[in-house]
């Protein structure tokens, strides 16, 4: 009752075909689930890195991948860089938007000091030309040049206040304090 080898070799070798076809089919499968298994969360990660790279400083969900392989700990560590990169982009417009603001005060430091400088170095030079020229009452220069070092020392003030103003707003430390107890001690 038992086939014997002979017998049943005919019936493997035709229906070998068939064998390899479904073999084959379930490799085709198999491979097919694999490898989404592995391009999808890498098409994942390259759709997050391009969302980041439009982003221009907008919240973005992080990457969430269920995983626990390598491809997952990439994305995290994608999530961390992308937040990284938000905090430090948020950091320097801060610190542009205070650069601005400085860079307006000394604009303006620089208008009101150069103004200052303007009107006694128009006297001096007004006073040294009429000496020279020996135009009217400025003809005697004893009289008239110690009002010339005079116009000098006030220029020579000017510029040291502002030297001084300079080297004070860069070591300005601004700190919160109460105006009730200024008022307290002072009345």
């Amino acid at each position: 009752m038992t086939p014997q080898i002979g017998e049943i070799k005919p019936i493997i070798v035709g229906s070998l075909p068939m064998i390899t076809a479904v073999v084959f089919l379930l490799v085709l499968i198999f491979s097919q689930v694999f490898s989404k298994g592995i391009i999808n969360p890498i098409i994942k990660l390259a759709v997050y890195a391009d969302n980041v790279k439009e982003a221009n400083n907008k919240e973005i969900e992080p990457l969430k991948l269920s995983s626990k392989d390598e491809i997952a700990e990439l994305g995290s560590i994608l999530n961390e860089l992308y937040e990284r990169l938000r905090e430090n982009y948020q950091e320097l417009e801060k610190k542009n938007l205070a650069l601005a603001e400085e860079n307006k005060r000394q604009e303006v430091f620089l208008r009101a000091s150069s103004h200052q400088l303007k009107t006694p170095i128009t006297a001096a030079l007004l006073l040294v030309e009429g000496m020279i020229n020996e135009i009217g009452k400025y003809k005697n220069t004893k009289e008239y040049l110690p009002k010339v070092k005079e116009q000098l020392q006030s220029m020579r003030r000017i510029v040291d206040d502002i030297l001084y103003l300079n080297h004070c707003a860069d070591n300005l430390r601004i700190e919160a304090v109460s105006m009730k107890e200024i008022l307290t001690k002072a009345l």
